[in-house]
């Protein structure tokens, strides 16, 4: 009894004057240390020395567990920008060894971005991972790395995308589609120079026809700078389209528009279903709005620490951010 006690006033002092980073604010298992070696926001002098034993070893426990669960990983679907990819656009040494030695341990990976195929493509291509399943768009295609085949490919229907730009023209809104990977606007509006980092080919500017596409349209997207006007969009866009068509934030200034129930999970899972995998058998990493369904179906989930509220509460696990190579610490564990 009397361990008890003393065990339990121990405690007590540690978590009154030691901030415990285990956890986020949001209550999110943090498995990051800092780069001393020590735990985040760990102080000096006997209280560190304590609170320092105890978080390692909750560390070790917690650690010890999820690799004993990892064991039975068997897919790994990876985000690209603000998760593996650097803010610069480039993936580190570090990344690309720990995504060729996952694979090497018998765990598929699939890349699972926003981006336009040819813009995935090659980015993919420079991981050097061989014919792998590249989900992009948000989970609207699915296309073979180095083949180019195509697994899936979903779209909105051309009288919806048509509602959905003149609503935008009404609006006053920069808007732009993709359609069989090629990206089409009415003119010039300096956003074909401003986002051309996220994409592999330049707009084709059609002027009136822009308005009513003759084909199912993969993607529609408004672009904002200022976050309280890409509110109003938002909610707007919600009121008119939200039962029609799935609308999402996929980061820096975009709304992106996509046939309804298409995400990266329900790519992921038709891939699962053709492998036999299950979700208790994936991990998943993103940063955004657009990974949100992903980081609910996997298992073992992770937010990198950069990511934004909406994935963070969505995934199960926070990792390192994707400048610390987030990505890479954790499949290095699995």
């Amino acid at each position: 009894m009397m361990k008890l006690t003393l065990l339990y006033y121990t405690k007590l002092f540690i978590n009154r004057h030691v901030p415990y980073p285990a956890e986020d604010s949001s209550g999110n298992d943090i498995i990051r240390k800092s780069k001393t070696g020590s735990p985040a926001g760990a102080r000096t002098g006997l209280r560190v020395s304590l609170e320092g034993r105890m978080w390692e070893n909750d560390r070790t426990e917690r650690n010890g567990r999820m690799e004993k669960e990892g064991m039975g990983i068997k897919l790994a679907a990876i985000d690209l920008d603000g998760t593996l990819l650097h803010d610069n656009m480039s993936i580190s040494d570090r990344s690309k060894e720990a995504i060729h030695r996952a694979m090497e341990r018998g765990i598929r990976i699939v890349i699972a971005t926003g981006r336009m195929w040819r813009s995935a493509q090659i980015q993919v291509n420079l991981l050097g991972l061989g014919n792998v399943p590249v989900v992009c768009y948000t989970g609207s295609w699915i296309k073979m790395s180095e083949s180019g085949e195509t697994i899936l490919e979903e779209g909105l229907d051309p009288v919806l995308a048509s509602e959905i730009l003149q609503e935008g023209r009404k609006q006053g809104w920069n808007a732009t589609f993709f359609a069989d990977d090629r990206i089409y606007m009415d003119k010039p509006d300096g956003t074909e120079e401003k986002y051309k980092k996220y994409r592999a080919v330049f707009p084709e500017f059609i002027g009136e026809d822009f308005y009513f596409p003759k084909q199912p349209v993969t993607r529609v997207v408004f672009s904002e700078p200022d976050e309280e006007k890409r509110k109003t969009m938002r909610e707007i866009l919600d009121e008119k389209f939200a039962a029609r068509a799935d609308i999402v934030y996929p980061g820096d200034d975009f709304i992106d528009l996509h046939k309804k129930g298409v995400s990266k999970a329900s790519a992921v899972s038709f891939l699962m279903r053709k492998w036999g995998i299950r979700p208790e058998e994936t991990a998943a990493f993103g940063n955004t709005e657009n990974d949100v369904p992903l980081l609910q179906l996997a298992r073992f989930s992770y937010a990198v620490a950069n990511a934004e509220p909406d994935a963070r509460e969505a995934a199960r696990y926070i990792c390192g951010s994707n400048e610390e190579d987030g990505v890479a610490e954790i499949l290095e564990k699995l």
